[in-house]
């Protein structure tokens, strides 16, 4: 991280400690970071969010190297404030996690909001992540292993995919396994946020995300992200 990067998120820890916002600790923080570069390597740029309200949430960005051909967004902030878990453990009230992207997919270093807006296509992922780390503290709920969580109730598909929605999986993938985080008290996991299209869904609302998930390896669906990856539950019911 470089000194212009560090002071930065030293003001925004700073100011959001002022307004109430959740956020990790320094040491969670530190810890955090840690963990991923042992999986992904030294991350070439993480994507302070300036503003926030209730949590505070960075996206890590792990560029493509010899050991992992693809790209590898990853939350820090989500495991800072505990949700609603109906299940009382730990692991079950904090979460974290990650998307994958492959090499050639366009990640100009962000300076603005705009990015959002005006480069849809190639940002919808980092917004499907905010989105959804924050989704259990906007509607005090929680997100755990099988949940799905979608833009709108019309599923109104993401950018230039045909995409409507997003499932939280085992996020390992091509050797790399993540182990559950233990930080102070907490004990959680990472979760990947999985894009599936509206038959996925579907399927896994029927059949179950375990039977979803074993579709998606039947196809070797990877879990890094093709927009024209094939449907694997379309027709299947039929």
């Amino acid at each position: 991280m470089n000194i212009i990067s560090s002071l930065l998120e030293l003001y925004v820890r700073l100011f959001h400690r002022r307004m109430s916002v959740a956020g990790l600790s320094d040491v969670e923080y530190d810890n955090l970071e840690t963990y991923y570069n042992k999986l992904f390597g030294y991350n070439s740029f993480i994507l302070h969010e300036i503003l926030s309200s209730i949590i505070h949430i960075d996206i890590a960005i792990y560029p493509p190297t010899d050991k992992k051909n693809y790209y590898a967004l990853a939350t820090m902030g989500m495991s800072a404030k505990q949700m609603n878990s109906p299940l009382k453990r730990s692991e079950f009230e904090y979460a974290e996690l990650v998307m994958y992207l492959p090499p050639d997919w366009k990640i100009d270093r962000p300076h603005a909001k705009t990015n959002y807006d005006n480069d849809a296509n190639n940002w919808w992922p980092f917004k499907l992540l905010k989105i959804t780390a924050k989704l259990p503290f906007d509607t005090n709920s929680w997100l755990g292993y099988g949940h799905s969580v979608s833009d709108d109730e019309k599923y109104s598909p993401y950018a230039n995919t045909k995409f409507c929605a997003a499932v939280l999986l085992d996020p390992s993938h091509e050797g790399i396994k993540f182990d559950k985080i233990k930080s102070g008290t907490k004990e959680f996991f990472v979760f990947g946020v999985i894009p599936v299209y509206k038959e996925e869904l579907d399927y896994k609302a029927k059949h179950g995300v375990k039977e979803l998930d074993k579709l998606f390896k039947q196809n070797n669906i990877s879990r890094v992200i093709d927009i024209n990856r094939i449907n694997v539950a379309k027709n299947h019911d039929k």
